[in-house]
């Protein structure tokens, strides 16, 4: 199994323009929220396999996905696409994502898990975890209409600093059908 790592630099004046990390995420796709809109306001991100990150210390990981990080996950990636998606594609590939893509994604990880769980025998609190897991996806719906009005601020914010067209980037993602 391979470890994967990842560091990021950014310039001052970039996060000038695009405001840091936002505050409500906490942790979960801050960073893939932050690079989404350094690529709206015209910074490049830039890739490299050449270089090598150590992190001393823990991570945010940790040996499992709690229900609640599940649900933080999920409601970051909606706010993170509500917020930096043009409006024609907030009617297309954002409800399509939301209503479509995401139930697909949601089952067959709860099927994988239930699989992984079987093979390897479960205790309770595996069980009552994985009934908890369940819930996890009206749970992070819940949470993305409860935020949606601050979202929405923030939204006119990100559109207001964008520089490139959504298509744009989605000629340089490898999932064009999903981001």
């Amino acid at each position: 199994m391979t470890n994967i790592s990842v560091a990021v630099l950014y310039r001052k004046s970039a996060l000038e323009v695009t405001k840091e990390f936002d505050a409500d995420y906490w942790s979960d796709w801050e960073d893939y929220d932050l690079s989404c809109r350094l690529w709206l306001a015209g910074y490049k991100n830039l890739y490299t396999t050449k270089t090598t990150v150590f992190h001393v210390g823990g991570g945010s990981l940790g040996k499992g996905l709690s229900k609640e990080r599940y649900v933080r996950i999920i409601r970051n990636m909606l706010f993170t696409y509500f917020k930096n998606y043009e409006p024609h594609n907030l009617a297309t590939r954002f409800l399509f994502f939301m209503f479509a893509v995401l139930p697909f994604r949601h089952t067959i990880s709860i099927m994988a898990y239930e699989l992984k769980r079987l093979r390897e025998g479960s205790s309770k609190k595996e069980t009552y975890l994985s009934r908890q897991v369940y819930l996890s996806l009206p749970q992070a719906y819940l949470q993305f209409l409860r935020g949606l009005r601050m979202t929405m601020r923030k939204r006119l914010a990100v559109q207001r600093t964008r520089k490139v067209s959504d298509s744009a980037i989605f000629t340089l993602t490898e999932r064009k059908w999903i981001v």
